[in-house]
């Protein structure tokens, strides 16, 4: 029994860290936008977008369409510096806080929009609103203060978020990224555009994908829970039934069930509650796993080089946003990648763990 203690508190120990490495890694992937990107690919020859022409074609889109627009897009200006601090200020229009869920406070012509950072180096305090901000030989007033961890500035960039058109001069600035709204005639006249020089995310899809990851790892955690059930429910059972067996030599039925009736209800609560609490977990436990299309060969589902090749498209498109910069894609891939890497250590400490148990409990039988 001894030699069975030491793998059963790892087991807990890392269940119990795999359960709450899951939870932050859900969190994170919930603060997702539901939306589609469209980046700016810098390998590509065509120039893109200025924000003269995003303009345009964002105003010709909602003169076709009729719904909600939702189309936003940013530039990005040089890096210049604001007493001393380095900042990349930001063009966008008024959608770009609504399509990523970022309060941008009173957001008019002369706000800005600064991290929690740069105001604690600024003002010495997180609440800068009603702060004045010089920028572009200009005024600004911060109008919000966003949390780094909202994926806003995930490369390490300081950005100031501005209207685009309170830069002079902005109809020349280049736009690195659109944004819209899934399911809005904004993003399906957009994505039908199918813009060579920039390439599409769809983040929703993304995250469905990261959550499948995270319901297998779920799924897993519940196996574990499910063989440390059965086995309290054998011994329970067991312990129980001699007690009830040992009281119905003595007694009659009726006396027995009064003088232990502990056992009693242990025994029966055990037989039976134990398994529907466990077919409960696994009902509600929501473990239903979202497959991408594209993802499945049509016509063979064990086409193993398929497979192969979507992974590798896979990895070479983190590749491509991490060099340009889609702050959000790579946000994704880094939570799950922690959480993979986490679940890899304890599998292996686990591995070790129960091998070592088996190696001292057979010297011990020879």
């Amino acid at each position: 029994m001894k030699n069975k203690i030491v793998p059963i508190i790892l087991s807990v120990f890392g269940s119990i860290s795999l359960f709450l490495l899951l939870l932050t890694a859900s969190n994170a992937i919930n603060s997702i936008p539901s939306v589609t990107q469209i980046n700016y690919n810098k390998s590509s020859d065509i120039k893109p977008f200025t924000v003269s022409k995003a303009v345009e074609t964002d105003k010709r889109i909602n003169e076709i369409y009729v719904g909600e627009p939702t189309l936003s897009f940013c530039a990005e200006a040089k890096e210049t510096e604001v007493r001393e601090n380095s900042v990349t200020p930001v063009l966008v229009n008024e959608r770009f806080f609504n399509n990523y869920k970022i309060d941008a406070g009173n957001f008019e012509k002369n706000s800005a929009v600064i991290s929690k950072d740069l105001a604690l180096k600024l003002y010495l305090n997180t609440n800068a609103v009603g702060k004045p901000l010089e920028l572009f030989g200009k005024t600004y007033k911060v109008s919000a203060v966003y949390d780094r961890s909202d994926g806003l500035c995930y490369d390490g960039k300081e950005r100031v978020y501005i209207p685009y058109n309170s830069v002079k001069n902005y109809e020349s600035f280049e736009v690195s990224e659109f944004a819209c709204k899934n399911g809005s005639q904004s993003a399906v006249a957009f994505t039908q555009m199918k813009l060579e020089n920039y390439y599409y995310t769809n983040l929703a899809e993304k995250k469905n994908v990261i959550n499948d990851f995270i319901k297998l790892s779920m799924l897993i955690l519940y196996f574990v829970f499910l063989a440390f059930a059965l086995k309290l429910r054998k011994y329970l059972c067991k312990k129980s039934k001699a007690k009830i067996n040992y009281s119905l030599e003595t007694n009659y039925a009726l006396k027995s069930v009064k003088k232990s009736l502990k056992s009693y209800v242990v025994y029966y609560l055990s037989f039976f509650g134990i398994p529907a609490l466990l077919i409960a977990l696994f009902i509600f436990g929501n473990f239903g796993i979202y497959i991408i299309p594209s993802y499945i060969p049509y016509n063979n589902i064990f086409d193993i080089p398929y497979y192969l090749e979507q992974l590798t498209k896979s990895v070479n498109e983190f590749n491509r946003t991490a060099l340009v910069g889609n702050l959000f894609y790579i946000r994704l891939y880094h939570e799950t990648f922690n959480s993979l890497v986490h679940q890899i250590l304890i599998f292996l400490a686990l591995s070790f763990s129960a091998t070592v148990s088996w190696f001292i409990s057979f010297r011990n039988v020879d």
